[in-house]
């Protein structure tokens, strides 16, 4: 077997356990698969694949002081996976938990084994593992550290393998055509990271604080997914995650109907364990898809870039054509500067509106976000699901679909896209009712516009991509004729 995410592949041994570089055992270390009743001074060293957040009680031998407790899942092997115990006083097991994080290395020494309990409890509050053993660390006698000896890549490697079978997931489509009978079930998900939202400070009706950070997904299925994460490891975490660039698998996220969104989500809880680029065929078929995909890119595709509720009149910097390209083309403005609003004075130089061999609005579908026949009542993409599943429903939406270039004095953008409101009000009605109208009318409106000077609203943002290889989008607000007196005045205050 080979892994190692989607770089370069390397061979595990034999996937017996770890292993030094010249594939013998290391004397006195003890394997996952090997773990046995009356086993003493054991000595394990893994990958961590999962961490829950500290629970504290009251320590009834000790009233006054708290006990505190938390749990991990350690695995040294491709197949060989166990959940790690951890009690002890409250500063013992916060130093601990603080100590060491998910994709770690850690080496637990001395720890008790025990039957792992099949009870109803253990089941909800753990992940699943294959060993009949779970460790249990104590303060007093055992201990658990970070290991710095000598070369770990192959425990590395090991966080590129799901824990589950390959294909053994359900993509965001069947999730969404199987919708409430799914509710409240833990599943398995493969999908693509498309964005990561910032943690959010929470106050619980209990008064309790929390943290909550929702990542957004994709497959060829469904194009956004919401992925809930409520602990700090894991959002710590996801805030590494590059959209577009790194692959999930999520064994036994729970996923539930939102009745606020109306619509499912899935939520991250004891039980989920997530592997990032797993090197699997079905990932890689993924991650082609995923690098495909410059539709994604484009803000006016990208929910969490909508300006709704944006308030127009509040937009007043001004800028010229040079300026804004300067801006565009700057490394340095980082994704927390942008979006930029603003106002350009430019004529209108490309408005393609009256050319047969140009559409400029297009049917899609709201699932897979395919391009179907103009006005549609149906997905023709056979890998859709609303095609796998004929009893899905699939709405088919029409909107405005071109771009604008805009010139002034110091040079010209060229594709500025309209957002569709801003479209609307050029066209003085919906991409539906563009239908009708005959070559004349669009030739009509196109002269009103075409070499004119404007008043334009526009939004500048970034793709959530890498800072080497991101693209800066012009959304174009509004568009309107410029009354050639304020037009002025702003331009001669820019120029000062």
């Amino acid at each position: 077997m080979t892994f190692n995410g989607f770089g370069t592949q390397a061979t595990w041994p034999d996937g017996s356990g770890f292993s030094a570089p010249n594939g013998e055992n290391i004397s006195g270390r003890t394997s996952i698969r090997d773990l046995c009743h009356g086993m003493n001074n054991s000595n394990l060293l893994g990958l961590v694949v999962a961490k829950q957040p500290v629970h504290s009680f009251p320590d009834r031998k000790n009233p006054g002081r708290e006990k505190s407790h938390f749990f991990f899942t350690l695995r040294d092997s491709p197949t060989d996976f166990v959940n790690v115990n951890c009690w002890g006083s409250e500063n013992y097991i916060d130093s601990l938990t603080k100590s060491f994080r998910i994709n770690d290395i850690v080496e637990v020494r001395n720890p008790q084994i025990q039957d792992k309990q099949n009870s109803e409890s253990e089941q909800k509050w753990r992940p699943w593992t294959p060993s009949p053993y779970q460790l249990h660390v104590s303060e007093t006698h055992s201990s658990v550290n970070l290991f710095s000896g000598w070369d770990t890549s192959e425990l590395d490697r090991i966080s590129h393998i799901p824990i589950m079978t390959s294909n053994d997931f359900y993509t965001l489509g069947d999730i969404i055509a199987n919708d409430q009978s799914l509710h409240g079930e833990h599943v398995n998900i493969q999908a693509v990271v498309k964005s990561v939202g910032h943690a959010k400070d929470i106050i619980t009706k209990t008064g309790k604080h929390v943290r909550r950070c929702e990542v957004l997904l994709f497959d060829e299925t469904c194009l956004s997914f919401s992925l809930v994460i409520w602990d700090e490891d894991t959002i710590e975490l996801a805030q590494t995650w590059v959209p577009k660039d790194i692959i999930l698998f999520i064994a036994d996220v729970k996923v539930t109907f939102d009745d606020f969104k109306k619509c499912m989500i899935a939520t991250c809880d004891h039980k989920t364990i997530i592997t990032a680029n797993p090197n699997t065929t079905e990932a890689r078929h993924l991650y082609n898809y995923a690098q495909s995909l410059e539709l994604l890119d484009d803000p006016l595709n990208n929910p969490e870039l909508s300006t709704e509720g944006l308030d127009l009149n509040s937009i007043t910097d001004v800028y010229n054509i040079q300026q804004l390209k300067k801006l565009m083309k700057d490394p340095d403005v980082s994704t927390q500067q942008l979006p930029t609003f603003g106002i350009l004075y430019a004529f209108v130089t490309s408005f393609d509106i009256d050319r047969d061999n140009r559409p400029i609005i297009a049917s899609r579908c709201s699932v897979c976000n395919q391009r179907v026949t103009l006005l549609s009542e149906s997905c023709a993409n056979p890998e859709c699901v609303t095609c796998v599943n004929p009893g899905s429903s699939s709405s088919i939406k029409t909107h405005f679909e071109f771009g604008i270039s805009l010139s002034d004095f110091t040079g010209t953008i060229e594709n500025c896209r309209l957002s569709e409101k801003c479209a609307e009000d050029m066209f003085r009605c919906r991409a539906t009712d563009l239908v009708q109208w005959s070559l004349p009318q669009m030739t009509e409106l196109k002269v009103q516009f075409l070499l004119e000077k404007c008043k334009v609203l526009f939004k500048l943002t970034t793709s959530n991509r890498p800072a080497s290889i991101q693209k800066k989008w012009i959304r174009v607000l509004s568009c309107t004729l410029a009354d050639p007196e304020e037009a002025a005045e702003s331009l001669s205050l820019l120029a000062c």
